[in-house]
């Protein structure tokens, strides 16, 4: 770890190259999407009380649980359980896989 990144408007994009500052920064410099919770461990990045396919409002990202009949688009986000780190892991999808997307 070495520091927090923010952009130059203050934005926090996370830890420098950690999975959720990877992420975030991913949609920041790609898309120019701001979650409107900038905070929070990769577990937090998934919210179980959004129903699938439904807008997850702290990170302003459309939800989708790994499993479902509406699948996800390339570019989103997958949240790992069972990685080594206690917080989750994160990593963003390629054109075979398929998880949390943006939403727009």
């Amino acid at each position: 770890m070495r520091g927090r990144n923010l952009t130059q408007d203050g934005y926090n994009l996370g830890l420098r190259y950690q999975c959720v500052e990877f992420v975030k920064r991913y949609y920041f410099e790609r898309h120019g999407h701001r979650m409107p919770d900038s905070y929070g461990h990769a577990k937090d990045f998934f919210d179980p009380q959004v129903g699938d396919g439904a807008l997850n409002a702290r990170r302003g990202l459309l939800q989708f649980t790994y499993r479902a009949a509406a699948s996800g688009r390339p570019a989103g986000i997958s949240r790992m359980t069972g990685c080594r780190v206690g917080s989750g892991c994160l990593q963003r999808m390629s054109k075979s896989q398929r998880s949390i997307n943006p939403s727009g």
